[in-house]
């Protein structure tokens, strides 16, 4: 696994509750994130809040990159979404597993909800 290649484990968030507006910039805040360990932000030359482009052959996404204190090395976390959903494979199995992907800094604003559904 080179610096930038991750397993990222999709979670619920449960600051989102059913009658959250999608298209709510606080929606947004609390979907469009990527959890990461200290030590994967440092190799990647990555700060807390900082855009980060999340791809890999099935789509790609930026979203908000977060520091996680007590996170494993290549493991990231995202809420289970639309930005985590953009980067699925067909197989809807995937979505209750891990996905595989690559982060890369980018100074891009975050994926927007209408171009995820566009």
């Amino acid at each position: 696994m080179s610096d930038n290649d991750l397993i990222i484990i999709g979670y619920e968030n449960r600051n989102v509750f059913k009658d959250d507006d999608p298209f709510d910039s606080s929606y947004t805040e609390k979907m469009a994130i990527i959890e990461l360990a200290e030590d994967d932000m440092k190799s990647n030359d990555i700060t807390d809040d900082e855009n980060v482009l999340v791809y890999n052959d099935y789509g790609e996404v930026i979203v908000k990159a977060k520091k996680i204190e007590e996170g494993d090395v290549g493991i990231a976390g995202m809420p289970k979404g639309p930005w985590f959903s953009a980067l699925l494979s067909d197989k809807t199995e995937d979505f209750y597993r891990h996905i595989h992907a690559r982060i890369k800094k980018t100074g891009d604003h975050i994926t927007t909800i209408e171009s995820l559904f566009g």
